[in-house]
């Protein structure tokens, strides 16, 4: 695997983190939320970040792939 490629996933790595980290959060603040409103929008927040995520991972994987 050369270089750029581990740079690659290097920087999806760090992204996926940050994202587990902002999805964590919000499941914390649901989990403290009185407002059906706020409950719904946190909701969506952490789906969108966890959809998110998924892609990173199939990202991860074609490099992965891709550089052997």
């Amino acid at each position: 695997m050369n270089s750029f490629t581990q740079e690659k996933i290097t920087a999806l790595c760090e992204r996926g983190e940050t994202l587990q980290r902002k999805a964590n959060y919000s499941v914390f603040q649901l989990s403290h939320s009185k407002t059906e409103p706020q409950r719904e929008e946190l909701t969506q927040s952490i789906l969108a970040e966890l959809f998110e995520i998924r892609g990173i991972f199939k990202l991860i994987i074609k490099a992965v792939e891709n550089g052997k």
